[in-house]
């Protein structure tokens, strides 16, 4: 089985098998999620050029020197003395978990619209990475709740913040009608070229899906690739749609 093939067998299992409404956003009664089809990337694309977004996870693939305190932290709580890589994985689902409830409740209350998305990530130059499965990222865009129209700047700001508080090593940005680049939490940017390119099903990129910046500078491109991309499941009544644009989520329907 290639990377590619063993990586969507993964996310078949873990995304599609798993109550990602309940885990993250408090909702029950709705199991699975659903492939980003091409009407949904469509509505998706749209946005991203007219209105400009970012996109941003909390998740970690391994533990390093920007989550060691609270591994640390979690193995006394757990009673855990040995350091082996089945306890650092088992800390990377509850750290990345709540990580990502966290970074939920700042998109809610920043006003913006926010579309999650679930993506395989396997890196073919890393073969001890911890996180060979899915990844959870928000296409967060300038749009706001309250349709007022806000300067692109302050979503930049905002995306320069949540890089900071979630320790990733950049976060996408793309400004209306502008080519994409990836920032550190510190403002700089650190892709070597930029491109508005749009890669859908195109098995031979280094991470096939979605949404995940690169990790080291040189290896950067600022083209998105959306293969084997899901979504949250659609709306199961009015009530329910009402209630999950209320608090924040932009649906592709």
């Amino acid at each position: 089985m290639s990377d590619r093939d063993r990586v969507i067998a993964i996310l078949n299992d873990e995304v599609i098998g798993e109550n990602v409404m309940e885990k993250y956003f408090n909702i029950k009664n709705m199991r699975g999620v659903r492939m980003l089809l091409e009407k949904n990337l469509n509505r998706m694309i749209r946005h991203l050029e007219e209105d400009g977004a970012i996109i941003i996870s909390a998740q970690r693939d391994k533990v390093d020197n920007s989550n060691i305190e609270y591994y640390e932290r979690w193995k006394k709580l757990n009673n855990i003395k040995k350091d082996v890589p089945q306890y650092k994985k088992e800390f990377l689902k509850w750290f990345n978990t709540k990580q990502t409830k966290s970074l939920i409740n700042d998109l809610r209350e920043s006003g913006y619209s926010y579309v999650p998305v679930y993506g395989g990530y396997h890196d073919k130059n890393d073969r001890t990475s911890l996180t060979d499965s899915y990844e959870v990222s928000f296409v967060v865009y300038n749009i706001r709740r309250d349709r007022k129209n806000v300067d692109f700047e302050y979503l930049f700001d905002f995306a320069i913040e949540l890089c900071d508080k979630y320790m990733q090593d950049s976060v996408y940005v793309q400004a209306p009608g502008e080519a994409p680049n990836y920032y550190d939490c510190n403002g700089n940017i650190v892709n070597s070229k930029s491109s508005r390119k749009i890669i859908t099903n195109d098995s031979e990129q280094e991470f096939f899906t979605a949404l995940r910046p690169h990790r080291k500078a040189q290896r950067f491109t600022s083209d998105i690739s959306f293969e084997s991309v899901y979504i949250n499941p659609k709306p199961s009544s009015i009530f329910n749609r009402m209630v999950r644009v209320s608090k924040g989520e932009l649906l592709l329907d």
